[in-house]
């Protein structure tokens, strides 16, 4: 199969091409000049015969911005507007579309979104009464439909930490100091995940960390996800993100798409001093790194 010639740049500006003769996406913003507006996206076959809508955020707007709201579409939906059947979606384009597409920010889950925590933090049923105490789980993973319909939070921790890669997640899962509620942060987070964190803050409000792969997109990630804190007036900062952690380990060089986001971020009203001083050095050095290194 031949693919056409379509950058992580290309992408980041609006369109994608998928593989030649096939469907592609095509991303673009209902009002032009202005990232933070929803955006949809048009599928559409190669004869121009068929075409369905998706509402979603722009995977580049401004993450200090309202995010728009997401139309959670199971994947076979999305393969059945896209190619007219559920498996018309081959495994080797989902792999393509899933390595350039942020799916689940877009609102396309091949499964239940599903919100994983550890911890410090005992749950329990809003009205059956029964108790789920994460500290004897090691970590569980809620439906995020059904965390604030069927929960109550009952002992609330300390302390917030957001992680974004599951290795490392599961890893800390199983050494966290007392008062410390572990959260899995996947990547650019879908607005089921964000509901549901804002959710868990209204009821058990606490300062937080949040460890983000050393690298520009990290820090956008890092952006959306502290909005919430800040939306609820309460403290957060990157954590083990700064480059003591990972400039004498293992590190991989920017690429184009890496300094055009570093230069986005230059022009960012506000950044916590942690994420300033991680850009710069990202762009002084000209590497990023990946957490798993040393979370």
């Amino acid at each position: 199969m031949r693919w056409t010639s379509a950058s992580i740049g290309d992408y980041w500006r609006g369109r994608l091409l998928c593989p030649a003769g096939h469907s592609y996406v095509c991303i673009s913003p209902k009002t032009s000049g202005h990232a933070a507006l929803a955006p949809w996206a048009t599928f559409i076959d190669p004869n121009h015969q068929r075409q369905g809508r998706l509402d979603g955020p722009h995977p580049c707007h401004n993450p200090c911005h309202t995010r728009p709201h997401v139309v959670e579409i199971p994947i076979r939906d999305f393969a059945l507007a896209a190619r007219e059947h559920t498996k018309g979606i081959t495994a080797t384009e989902w792999d393509w579309l899933d390595a350039h597409l942020p799916l689940d920010s877009l609102g396309i889950g091949r499964f239940e979104p599903v919100f994983w925590l550890g911890g410090t933090l005992t749950l329990t049923g809003a009205q059956s009464g029964e108790v789920m105490s994460l500290p004897r789980t090691g970590f569980v993973g809620l439906p995020c439909r059904q965390l604030s319909s069927w929960c109550a939070v009952q002992s609330p921790p300390q302390r917030y930490w957001l992680v974004e890669n599951r290795a490392s997640f599961e890893r800390q899962a199983a050494q966290l100091q007392p008062g410390v509620c572990l959260i899995w942060l996947p990547g650019r987070p879908s607005d089921s995940w964000l509901q549901s964190m804002h959710w868990l803050l209204s009821q058990a409000p606490a300062p937080a960390g949040i460890s983000c792969d050393p690298d520009p997109a990290g820090i956008q990630i890092a952006l959306t996800a502290g909005q919430l804190w800040d939306d609820a007036g309460l403290r957060w900062d990157a954590h083990q993100m700064s480059s003591e952690f990972w400039k004498d380990g293992v590190t991989c060089a920017l690429n184009d798409y890496d300094r055009r986001v570093l230069s986005e971020l230059q022009q960012a009203a506000f950044l916590p001093e942690s994420l300033a001083q991680l850009r710069d050095h990202m762009m002084a050095a000209g590497l990023k790194a990946e957490q798993e290194g040393w979370i």
